[in-house]
């Protein structure tokens, strides 16, 4: 929330996942905060933090009894956990979305191009999709934004709408994939 970029990322999530957990920021928001208690604090971590809400990655060629020595390690002072609820899918829409939002401003100085314009897609009706669907996603958003040629990104530099592009492309970290793409300091 320190920054208008974080902000609208915020701000697009939650459009996007309006009736998922997704819709929420994951640290919080700021204005609520200052009401948790540290009972409610403890609680919530000991149900959502616990390993078996984990996955553990490897990387390397070293040996697997020694990467599962060292997840034994950690894991064995650990009560055996309850999983908690896995996410919903957040049913697709039937028609555009359309969100605006005011934003903290980074200084006093001319408001005129001070706008934020973005489109967002969520792809993904919640079921997995092969390695493949995986891959040709990530290389599609690659293709179009993964550059400073990139034929999208070049385009939306050409186009003298905005002074950046934003968005990121394709976000494959949530159970459904995401394509964002924006222009900053657009004048309104």
């Amino acid at each position: 929330y320190s920054s208008h970029e974080a902000f609208h990322h915020y701000q697009t999530r939650e459009a996007l996942f309006p009736n998922t957990a997704h819709r929420f920021d994951s640290g919080g928001h700021p204005l609520e905060i200052p009401d948790l208690t540290f009972e409610y604090l403890q609680q919530f971590y000991r149900k959502h933090y616990h390993p078996a809400n984990g996955r553990f990655w490897f990387y390397g060629d070293d040996p697997v009894d020694k990467r599962l020595e060292v997840v034994n390690d950690f894991l064995v002072d650990f009560q055996e956990g309850q999983r908690t609820e896995i996410i919903d899918a957040q049913p697709l829409f039937d028609m555009p979305v359309k969100k605006s939002a005011a934003f903290p401003q980074r200084d006093d100085s001319d408001m005129s191009k001070k706008t934020i314009c973005s489109v967002s897609w969520l792809l993904t009706p919640g079921e997995a999709q092969t390695a493949e669907e995986k891959f040709a996603l990530s290389l599609l958003g690659s293709l179009l934004l993964g550059r400073r040629g990139s034929p999208l990104q070049k385009a939306l530099m050409e186009s003298g709408l905005g002074a950046q592009v934003i968005g990121g492309g394709l976000d494959d970290t949530l159970r459904q994939h995401v394509f964002s793409v924006g222009l900053d300091r657009v004048a309104p």
